[in-house]
């Protein structure tokens, strides 16, 4: 099933983290490049390197801490297809 194979590419510890730094790179993108948008449409955005920084690593983090969480809620009750 899905879970199984979820749970084994999920097994070790530098897929997690390259799962989390994909999706938290993804977000980023996604939330830059809509606020990068709006100043097409006549809002001003100022950018500020070291905020931008900080969301990014933000990002990454939570993602990565959020697959971790899932994948071993899913090696304790692996028979559970949603959580």
């Amino acid at each position: 099933t899905s879970t199984v194979s979820s749970l084994v590419l999920f097994e070790k510890p530098k897929h997690i983290l390259g799962g989390g730094f994909v999706a938290g790179t993804g977000v980023v993108v996604m939330h830059y490049s809509g606020m990068a948008a709006m100043t097409r449409v006549g809002f001003r955005v100022e950018w500020a390197p070291g905020l931008i920084a900080v969301s990014y690593l933000v990002a990454v983090s939570v993602a990565t801490v959020g697959f971790w969480i899932v994948f071993r809620l899913l090696q304790w009750k692996p028979h559970v297809e949603r959580l």
